[in-house]
C-alpha cells in the first residue's frame, strides 16, 4: 500500500495537539497493516463526500480519504473532528 497526504490532510494534522496528532500516526499505522482493522471503522461516504471513506482515530477525530485499485494506493484528504470533515 502507498499512502499520500493531500496538502488539505498535512495542514490539519499540524493544527492538532500533539497527543492527537500522534493518536492520527498511530491510526494510520494500524491502517497500513490492515485497513479492515474493526477498531478503524472503515466506512463508505455518501453525499458531498461521496467516493471518499473514513476512518475514526477516536470518538471524535475522523480521517477522510480515496482508495485506488483496492488499497494499492491511499490518499489522506482531510483529519479533524467529526462536525468538521463531514461538513
Amino acid at each position: 500500500m502507498k499512502i499520500r497526504y493531500n496538502t488539505s490532510f498535512s495542514k490539519a494534522l499540524r493544527k492538532l495537539d500533539v497527543q492527537k496528532q500522534n493518536s492520527v500516526r498511530e491510526t494510520i499505522d494500524r491502517f497500513r497493516k490492515n485497513h479492515n482493522d474493526p477498531r478503524l471503522k472503515n466506512h463508505i461516504l455518501i453525499d458531498n463526500l461521496k467516493g471518499c471513506r473514513a476512518i475514526s482515530v477516536d470518538r471524535k477525530l475522523r480521517i477522510i480519504f480515496r482508495e485506488f485499485e483496492n488499497y494499492h494506493l491511499v490518499l489522506f484528504i482531510d483529519v479533524g473532528s467529526h462536525d468538521k470533515v463531514y461538513r
